[in-house]
C-alpha cells in the first residue's frame, strides 16, 4: 500500500442516502487541514463522485455490516450506503485509485473527537461529522507512515 505523505488530499465520506463528506490536506504528525465538510444528497451523489474522486489522494469511506440484531428492521430496505459505496469503489477504480480506497468500521470512528478549530464547519450535520471523524481517525493511524 502506498504511504501517507505531507500534502496528500484526503477525503471521507460517510455514505448513506445522505452522505457526509470532509477533505483535508494532510500535514504531518497526525495533523490535516480541513478544507471542506458538505452533505451529498441522493440525486447529486454520482456528479459528487465524479468531480471529488479524482482530486483525492485518499479516499476513506465508512465501512457497511448488516448485524443480525438489525437485520429484520432492514426488510424491504434498498441499502443506499452500500449503492453509495459501490460507486465509490466504481469511481475510484476509474480514476485509477483503487490502491487507495480504504474503509473503516463505524465504531472506530467513535473515539475521535471534533477538534474546537473545526467544529464550525462540521455544525449541524452528523453525516458531516462522521465523515470528519474517519479523516481524523485515518491520519492518526497514518502518522508515522510520512516519507
Amino acid at each position: 500500500m502506498p504511504r501517507l505523505l505531507i500534502g496528500n488530499r484526503i477525503g471521507a465520506f460517510d455514505p448513506g442516502y445522505t452522505t457526509g463528506f470532509a477533505a483535508g490536506w494532510y500535514t504531518g504528525n497526525g495533523q490535516f487541514n480541513l478544507e471542506q465538510a458538505i452533505e451529498i444528497r441522493w440525486d447529486a451523489r454520482f456528479d459528487a463522485l465524479i468531480a471529488l474522486v479524482p482530486t483525492l489522494d485518499w479516499i476513506i469511506y465508512e465501512r457497511f455490516a448488516l448485524y443480525a440484531s438489525h437485520a429484520k428492521a432492514q426488510i424491504n430496505n434498498e441499502f443506499p450506503s452500500v449503492q453509495f459505496i459501490g460507486a465509490l469503489q466504481l469511481a475510484a477504480f476509474m480514476a485509477n485509485k483503487s490502491n487507495r480506497l480504504v474503509q473503516q468500521p463505524a465504531h472506530e470512528r467513535r473515539q475521535i473527537k471534533v477538534l474546537e478549530e473545526h467544529k464550525e464547519l462540521l455544525a449541524g450535520s452528523a453525516h458531516k461529522r462522521d465523515a470528519y471523524q474517519h479523516l481524523r481517525l485515518f491520519c492518526l493511524l497514518n502518522k508515522r507512515s510520512v516519507q
